[in-house]
């Protein structure tokens, strides 16, 4: 039996749908954030949507508020610069929240 989790499903801000911001609707048609949150309601878990755009602030306010289990890491930009990914998952180290996908280091030199 799976134990239930709190579960951030990060992502780039502009990937959110603006009448579903917790993607709890039908995904879009190639959604991958969407299909993953789906999943993982189906599954069980507790899951809850944050959008990455340019302010370390608000990503380090929505862990504080509601300090997720797991982050399902689907952020691919921050800033609008690819390279910046590093820095999300860097980020989510330092505060010692576990997240699925390569860490910081692993990011940077698969840009080497």
């Amino acid at each position: 039996m799976t134990r239930t989790l709190d579960v951030t499903v990060l992502m780039d801000a502009n990937a959110i749908p603006e009448d579903d911001a917790e993607l709890t609707g039908k995904p879009s048609e190639g959604l991958t954030e969407g299909h993953v949150s789906r999943a993982l309601r189906e599954l069980g878990h507790r899951v809850r949507a944050v959008g990455v755009a340019d302010d370390v602030g608000s990503i380090m306010k929505a862990f504080e508020e509601h300090r997720p289990e797991l982050v399902f890491n689907l952020t691919e930009q921050f800033a609008d610069k690819r390279q910046f990914d590093t820095n999300v998952a860097g980020l989510m180290e330092m505060m010692n929240i576990p997240f699925t996908g390569t860490g910081s280091t692993g990011l940077l030199l698969c840009r080497d």
